[in-house]
């Protein structure tokens, strides 16, 4: 008995994704809940925090972090415009920041 189906036609469909999952349970296993969110927000944050701890000015350990998805916000008192280059790039480097939003203030005179 010979299939109606040629060899390459199953590799044609559509309605079935990875693992001969649906679109649809792709799709809502590929939304993630909002613990799940949380998690990875304290995770970044912790992340960029840690980043900045470790390099040589210490006011770069002085500036507040929050992040939302991939977008990190930084704010706070820095002593100079060098710290303030430096906080943002740095922050650029971390892996799952997809922007940096510079609330930083340099410190006058």
């Amino acid at each position: 008995m010979q299939s109606s189906l040629s060899p390459r036609s199953s590799l044609l469909r559509t309605d079935v994704g990875h693992a001969g999952m649906s679109r649809e349970s792709l799709l809502e296993n590929w939304q993630s809940s909002p613990e799940e969110s949380t998690a990875t927000t304290h995770d970044l944050e912790r992340r960029v925090r840690s980043f900045l701890a470790t390099r040589s000015e210490p006011g770069l350990r002085r500036i507040d972090i929050d992040a939302e998805g991939g977008r990190v916000t930084l704010r706070g008192l820095v002593r100079s415009f060098y710290e303030r280059q430096l906080a943002v790039h740095c922050c650029r480097r971390v892996a799952g920041v997809t922007e940096v939003i510079d609330q930083l203030n340099v410190q006058r005179g």
